[in-house]
Parts: structure tokens; sequence; C-alpha cells
């Protein structure tokens, strides 16, 4: 344990963590005494590692021409450093990780809330404080059906069987939800993956819900007299951030899903339980999108501040939690030079999957280079487009679906995966890298361990934690609930 704790305090301390488990302050340690808090935010950023949050904390500091700088989730009291790994697999997935962070039990990769066989249930966090009489709720970048909300709130043995989750919402009744996701709300008719013809949304609505499905609906709803919402605000996932500040804004901040939670969730006299994900950190990290997953670091340290402005007017009665379910991209702040060049990043305006992806699919290798050379701002030479063309073509998915449990007789299935799994940043993002000394190792996920931050009420206790079941199970014991099994 003392090696874990070391070893953990070093990598902390790279990004500018404090290692303490407790504050040295006197006011920190105040602020830390261990009682039951009142309201807790339980944040996960979907991929964040170490260095994604150094990512987003070194930019700041030179945007700001401020070298001590620091971000809200970086600059919290208490730290600690977990291992994500899950029951079947040392690199694990959302459903699985997710699964650990609510219930405190291992399963299998991409397992929801069960165990590794998928028979039985496990009681997750939220679920046991519901029960308690406190009020709950999701908010999300992707799907509020997505992996991880789904492993605080459902039990499915498979992840992808995202209608049968939203079934699972409703019946619970959960207090707040916000998101993507409207299609397996809807029917099929309707433009939904729905096949039993059951109209979700409206079967909410008649449960007592405010329904909004768009923007204008979230901007016109009064949250401070609404006790049940449930806002999926596009299809599938929600615009990338960046897409969304410098193209059109389509959906709420995750920083407004936060506050507007918390209007919510704040009318249960007992208190409040609210997960909130910064999803599409890890679409972004998948593709090696710098430039985007740097706006979504920043859209969820935003939600982290909005938050931290809450505990400011509640500090005896208010804990939060920030860390991760793994981390996605292998992520180096640096490529064969001693600084990052953030001009090159800052130069960026669009992602790559909303300006760049498509010509892959087409197999418009011109539009392709093309866009890089617009939307980068670069000069493709002709070495470097034969690169991104030799990596379209060896792009190895055999590999992945060996990792993946794919058979040889689903190669067609796996080939159309292949954006998922991120051939477009696997062929692109050298380019990319070689401008903004920023490079990347996979388009998968890693089993690096990741940060853990924490501040409030209880928050010292969480200075031990060691796994990613470690923090569902102390918080478990804070607030006198039971999960798992």
């Amino acid at each position: 344990m003392k090696n874990k704790k070391w070893i953990s305090l070093m990598i902390l301390a790279a990004i500018g963590l404090s290692g303490c488990s407790t504050a040295s302050s006197e006011s920190a340690k105040k602020e830390t005494e261990t009682k039951q808090p009142k309201y807790v935010f339980y944040f996960i950023g979907d991929g964040m590692g170490a260095s994604h949050r150094g990512l987003a904390e070194n930019y700041m500091q030179w945007k700001n021409q401020d070298a001590n700088y620091k971000l809200s989730m970086n600059q919290m009291p208490v730290t600690a450093n977990v291992t994500t790994n899950s029951l079947s697999s040392t690199i694990t997935d959302s459903a699985a990780a997710g699964t650990a962070l609510s219930t405190g039990i291992k399963t299998a990769t991409g397992v929801i809330g069960m165990d590794g066989k998928g028979k039985d249930n496990y009681t997750t966090i939220l679920e046991s404080m519901q029960k308690d009489g406190y009020g709950v709720g999701m908010a999300t970048t992707v799907s509020i059906t997505h992996a991880t909300p789904a492993a605080f709130g459902a039990h499915v043995p498979d992840r992808n069987d995202e209608v049968t989750i939203a079934d699972q919402y409703l019946k619970a009744d959960y207090d707040y939800l916000a998101g993507g996701g409207a299609q397996y709300f809807q029917t099929k008719d309707a433009g939904g993956k729905r096949e039993d013809g059951k109209d979700l949304a409206k079967a909410f609505g008649e449960q007592g819900y405010d329904v909004d499905s768009s923007l204008k609906d979230f901007e016109e709803t009064d949250f401070t007299k609404t006790d049940k919402y449930l806002g999926i605000y596009e299809p599938k996932y929600l615009t990338d951030v960046i897409t969304q500040k410098n193209v059109e804004k389509t959906s709420p901040t995750l920083a407004e899903m936060v506050k507007g939670g918390i209007d919510v969730l704040s009318q249960n006299n007992k208190g409040f339980f609210m997960m909130v994900e910064g999803g599409y950190i890890d679409g972004a990290a998948h593709n090696n999108d710098t430039p985007a997953v740097l706006n979504e670091v920043l859209s969820f340290e935003e939600s982290v501040a909005e938050a931290k402005k809450f505990y400011d007017k509640h500090p005896d009665e208010t804990l939060i939690l920030v860390t991760a379910d793994h981390e996605t991209g292998g992520l180096s702040l640096g490529y064969n030079s001693y600084k990052m060049d953030f001009e090159a990043v800052d130069r960026v305006k669009s992602s790559f999957g909303n300006t760049m992806e498509s010509y892959i699919e087409k197999k418009d290798y011109d539009g392709l280079y093309h866009a890089m050379e617009k939307e980068w701002q670069v000069k493709l030479s002709d070495d470097d487009k034969a690169l991104v063309q030799n990596r379209l073509n060896t792009f190895p998915i055999a590999d992945l679906m060996a990792d993946m449990g794919i058979p040889e007789s689903e190669k067609e299935k796996a080939e159309g995966m292949k954006h998922m799994m991120g051939i477009g940043g696997y062929a692109a993002s050298p380019i990319l890298s070689k401008e903004t000394k920023i490079a990347w190792t996979t388009q998968a996920h890693t089993a690096e361990t990741v940060p853990l931050t924490a501040i409030g009420v209880g928050s010292k206790d969480f200075g031990e934690c060691e796994d990613n079941t470690d923090i569902p199970q102390t918080l478990a014991e804070i607030m006198d609930v039971k999960i798992g099994k």
C-alpha cells in the first residue's frame, strides 16, 4: 500500500495536484471533517486521465499568461490515484468501470450494474440514496442511457441495450435526467430506436415529468418549479463542445445541466446525489482529436466549477468527488519537443468527427486532405498524404477484433465499427501531433491509473482510495447506505 501511495503522489504531483490525503491548513481540515454530507456531486470524466487534466490546465495557464492557474478540479485538498481494471480485463470499458464506480464491485466488460455473468443485479449508490430519501439525478454530454449513467441507474447484461435502460429509468422514477439519447425514448415511426411502439418521452410526461427535447425547451424551463425532469436534447450524443462554440449551440452545456439539476434536486429537504459525466472526452480521445478533447475537458471543468459555487454556499453540507472511469488515447503532453504549441491547438475551431470523418467514410481522400489543411491550417506534403493513406490501409482491425472477442465470421460488422474505433484519428492525428507537439499512443482505452480529487464533508476519507471500487464503498459508508450485492 505504501508503494502504491508513493506512485500516486508522484503522478499527481506531475499535474500540479497535492499528494496529501488531507489538507495541511486548519480551514481545510475543518472542511473535510468526517460527517454525513447533505449534498453529493459525483463527477466522472469519461476517458479523462491525468494528462487530459494536465492538458487543460497547461492550456489555461498559456491562455491567461498565468503559470499559477489551477483548474477547480485540480485544487481540491484531497487527492488519490485509482486503478481501473475490470473483472475480465486489465483495460476496462465504461460499462464495467461505471459499475465499479457505482456499486463498489468489479464486473465484466460490457455489463451494466450486474455480476460478470449478467445474472444478478448490484445495488448502486444512486439507487441506495434514492431509497434513503435523497433526490437523485444524472447529467451527461452523451446519451443519458450510455454506459456510465446506465451503470448508476440500470441493470442489463449488454450495455448496448439502451432501449431497456430507458425503460428502467421510467420505472425507477429518478428525479433528474439530462443529456442526449432521444432516439431510445422514441418509436421507429418517429425516427427513434424503439420497436415496441411506445413513446417513452410521453410516458415520462404522464408520470409527472417535465420533458424537454430541445435547447429552446431547456431555456424556457423554470427548474425551481420542476420536481421531476427529463431532458433529451439530441438523438444520440450531444454535439461536441468545439462545434457548439464555433458553429451552433444545439444543447445546454454540462454546467447549465448541473445548475438545472441543483435547482430540481434542492427541492428535496433531505438533500441530493448527482452523477455528472463529461461523456465525450472519451469520444474525442478515441479520435486523438486534441482540440476537441481540450474543449470537452474545459466544459467538464466548468460543470465542476458550477458545483463548487454551490459548495461555497454550503461548505458544511456538500461533498464533491471528481474522477474518471479510465484513460483513453494514451495522451502525451509533448512530442519530440520540450514544449507544446498551444497556438496551433487554438487555431483549430472544429472537431475531426464533425468536419473530416465523412470523407473517410466516402473514401474521398482528396476531400480529407483539403479539410485537414483548411481546418487545421496546415500544409500537407506528399509524404504527409502518403502517411495518412498508409495508416488508413493498415488500421489494426484484426487485433481489435481479437481484443473485443469479435469472431472472424463477423468481420464485416467489425469493418463497420472502424470509425467508432478511431480509424480517422489513427490515420490523421500524427499530422496534428507534429504541429501541436502533443501526441497519442492509441485509439483505445488504456490501463493507466486515473486521479481522484475531492473537497467537502467526508472528503478526507477518500485520500486512501487505491481502486475505483473504493470510491463508492467509502461513499456508502459515509452515507450509511448499502450498495453492491
